[in-house]
């Protein structure tokens, strides 16, 4: 703290009024300081620049005032204040003279001047220090006692007070702090927590409370970097992973934030609110970063019913806006599956089925019928207005030598064929137990978002 600036550089204030002759005679009944038994015990070293008599008279004044003879410690101090007003020493025994007064306005000032001309000097920290603490400013005494402990670390007065006063003063500022959250009023709370952090910075609870508020307060960079450090100090803590997820999402990191949540759903397994927005990051990234799988269906020798649910969702992605998922997923099979997050969209809208054993059995190959039941259900779902017409236009008197028009097929694999989705073999065959590859289900589904399109 750069003291000169207050403007203490002048030595007027320094005694002449106060302890001169006329001012009031002073009542020498020494007043209650905390712990002034660590300023009985403190040694205060004369000024060199003192003569041999005015050293001695520094000595006898600072040994009354330790034994609480303020008459002759004013006696001795006074007449040194006026000739030594710039004197670290000589101000600092002048401010814990009126600290024993219980003149704490004079007193810190004493030590602001003492602290001015020699920055860091201890006995004036000290004593900085116990006048805040006199009139009861936790606050302001946890403060000065920082720059006790930076000059002293192993103080009495550190020993005796840091813990106590970093507590109230962590739990008062974090009153405020949660006051201003309750008001709505983010940005001020998120400026408060800061403060909290600083006097307990190893509470991985308060880092979560803080990550909390800079998130709500839209200081995404800020909610990251708190959340960070409560993982850190609290690995185990499901919450702190999910707040960093939240605000990684927000800083629109997608990637960090899914590793996130993944943390915090493998920490809080019951938590039904965490295992949904994981499943939705998880599906959101799923679906902006395709999986190399995906990038390899056209080629596949056979189509996969996993890979069928990709190319139906994905191709035909817009068109599931707006269309409700009612279909409760229920398949016990598919978390290992690359295409989960797709199998969960097209079973959800019911264009694509779990087996009744609640199995979907994503490795299965699709056959042609299978592949047409899939393409008419997903033109009649998501796109209702193009199947009706597509039913008014199209004629579903196919005649499949080998499919008759009471099996259940028949209908999808007619408005198939009709509407260009699959083509019948040459025999008029439409060979609906045979295996569909992958490029022939790339093909169809083409032609479907054709013709789903406005």
């Amino acid at each position: 703290m750069n003291f000169k600036s207050r403007g203490f550089q002048a030595a007027g204030f320094v005694a002449v009024v106060v302890l001169a002759g006329c001012a009031p005679k002073r009542d020498f009944t020494p007043a209650t300081v905390p712990s002034w038994n660590v300023v009985q015990e403190m040694k205060l070293s004369p000024p060199e620049i003192l003569s041999d008599g005015e050293r001695r008279r520094f000595e006898e004044g600072w040994s009354a005032l330790q034994l609480g003879n303020l008459d002759a410690a004013e006696s001795n101090l006074a007449r040194l204040g006026r000739k030594y007003g710039r004197s670290p020493e000589v101000t600092t025994a002048l401010g814990f003279l009126e600290l024993r007064f219980g003149n704490w306005p004079a007193s810190e000032r004493y030590f602001s001047i003492a602290l001015a001309e020699r920055s860091g000097y201890g006995p004036a920290e000290s004593g900085y220090f116990l006048a805040a603490l006199a009139t009861g400013n936790e606050e302001l005494a946890y403060e000065r006692l920082l720059q006790v402990r930076e000059a002293s670390p192993d103080h009495a007065l550190v020993d005796r007070y840091a813990s106590i006063l970093q507590v109230n003063v962590a739990e008062a500022r974090l009153g405020t702090a949660r006051k201003l959250m309750d008001q709505g009023r983010n940005e001020d709370a998120a400026g408060a927590y800061a403060r909290v952090l600083e006097v307990a910075p190893e509470v991985g609870g308060l880092y979560i409370e803080a990550a909390e508020a800079a998130h709500a307060a839209g200081l995404h960079p800020q909610a990251v970097i708190h959340a960070e450090r409560a993982t850190e100090l609290e690995p185990r803590n499901g919450g702190a992973f999910r707040i960093l997820g939240e605000a990684r999402y927000a800083s629109d990191n997608l990637a960090l934030a899914l590793e996130a949540f993944r943390a915090a759903a493998r920490l809080s397994p019951r938590d039904a609110d965490v295992i949904a927005r994981f499943e939705a990051i998880e599906a959101e990234y799923e679906e902006q970063n395709l999986p190399p799988e995906y990038e390899t269906i056209g080629e596949a020798d056979r189509l996969t019913r996993q890979q069928l649910a990709a190319l139906l969702y994905l191709e035909l992605r817009g068109a599931y806006d707006g269309v409700p998922e009612t279909t409760q997923v229920i398949a016990t099979d598919i978390g290992d599956s690359w295409a989960r997050t797709f199998i969960r969209h097209v079973v959800g809208t019911g264009i694509l089925e779990v087996f009744p054993n609640h199995m979907f059995q994503p490795q299965a190959f699709v056959r042609r019928a299978d592949l047409a039941d899939g393409l008419a259900a997903a033109i009649e779902i998501l796109a209702p207005t193009a199947y009706d017409m597509a039913r008014e236009s199209s004629r579903f008197d196919q005649n499949f030598p080998d499919l008759s028009s009471e099996n259940i097929h028949y209908e999808s694999a007619a408005l198939s064929i009709s509407l260009g989705f699959l083509m019948a073999r040459a025999s008029g065959d439409f060979d609906p137990q045979s295996l569909v590859s992958g490029s022939e289900a790339v093909s169809a589904v083409e032609v479907l978002a054709a013709h789903m399109a406005p």
